[in-house]
């Protein structure tokens, strides 16, 4: 146990929040940004290109719930669309809010320690772990803690308030989504819902989280994909199936070729696709490599609406794609047409949605 040391981090960490924190969080004014790099340095752009936050920092995360983890030097921070830091940058790591918390990582002087612990949105610490411990991402008001003792490992649960919901007693777990996790006993996988129920017991030699109403589960024999309640909604065996569903479409690929099916398993697009990774739709539309080699974009039908022409694009968010052309980064509509030229070194997505 930490003992005292804990202390000294809570009492430091109360001088985290700018004075104007809550004014600064609440002037958020509702513009989509994205990151984006040029010359080794990072900075934010709005849907029109133009350049909100100055290329000043060495790395970035996206905004999240209206923050964004941002890096200067060594030490990581919290800023506000108006780039005003709302948390100041004394992190070692600092990661995405989810639920209005951040994992994140610091140093503290006093005992000349690494903490791990979750702030909230005003920059406190709410949790802290201890040194035998590690955590996920707050989903569904959980996160998944990893503890120990002296017979080992386990993961279980905790709330928002720091207190174990579902005590330490499993062997592998993923995060909530739809109001269950998969969870590990020994080598097998099963579904507890968020008071710990057995929804599915441990059997599977894969399961993964829920998205849509279904959730991949892998055994000796096939592919499933479950329904809420448990039951295999159908099976398929092909060389590769992607963990979620997303907008009713499930990616696979089959004798070297990729292909969608439906929330029912019934194949919607042939697998006619070349490509070394699966893909998802997004907004209505799907990144696919060509058989020219380059990458455009299909629509439900399985037919290309954006010509292959890109060396690299990613889904679209808020209406614009990232795309790569001649080694440069830009954005494009569901036109195919640039709306943002391709000069930067990197780019990320315009917000993207959180899984």
């Amino acid at each position: 146990m930490r003992g005292k040391g804990s202390l000294w981090v809570f009492a430091a960490f109360l001088g985290l929040i700018s004075t104007n924190t809550l004014l600064a969080q609440e002037a958020q004014n509702g513009q989509v940004y994205a990151g984006v790099e040029k010359d080794g340095k990072w900075g934010f752009i709005d849907t029109l290109g133009k350049v909100k936050i100055p290329f000043t920092m060495d790395m970035v995360h996206g905004f999240s719930e209206g923050l964004s983890a941002v890096k200067y030097g060594r030490t990581w921070g919290y800023i506000n669309k108006k780039g005003t830091f709302v948390i100041k940058p004394v992190f070692v790591e600092a990661n995405s809010f989810h639920d209005n918390h951040a994992r994140v990582t610091f140093f503290e002087p006093r005992d000349k320690s690494t903490y791990n612990g979750y702030i909230s949105r005003l920059g406190g610490v709410v949790i802290l772990l201890e040194f035998f411990e590690n955590g996920g991402d707050f989903h569904d008001g959980l996160v998944q803690i990893r503890s120990a003792d002296l017979n080992g490992g386990a993961i279980g649960f905790k709330d928002t308030t720091d207190k174990w919901v579902i005590k330490p007693h499993y062997d592998g777990a993923t995060d909530f989504h739809e109001g269950k996790a998969s969870i590990a006993l020994g080598k097998y996988w099963g579904f507890i819902d968020e008071e710990n129920n057995m929804t599915v017991f441990p059997k599977y030699s894969e399961a993964w989280p829920y998205q849509e109403g279904l959730a991949y589960v892998k055994d000796s024999s096939a592919t499933s994909f479950l329904n809420k309640k448990g039951k295999v909604a159908f099976s398929v065996n092909y060389e590769e199936v992607d963990l979620v569903m997303q907008e009713g479409m499930i990616c696979f690929k089959d004798k070297g070729k990729i292909g969608f099916m439906n929330a029912k398993g019934k194949v919607v697009i042939k697998p006619t696709f070349h490509g070394e990774y699966l893909s998802r739709f997004q907004g209505g539309l799907a990144p696919m490599h060509g058989e020219n080699g380059k990458v455009g974009f299909i629509d439900k039908t399985g037919n290309f609406v954006i010509p292959p022409q890109f060396d690299d694009a990613q889904l679209f968010f808020n209406n614009l794609a990232v795309a790569k052309k001649d080694g440069k980064y830009g954005y494009i509509n569901k036109k195919g047409e640039w709306v943002i030229p391709a000069i930067y070194d990197r780019a990320q997505e315009f917000e993207a949605t959180d899984y």
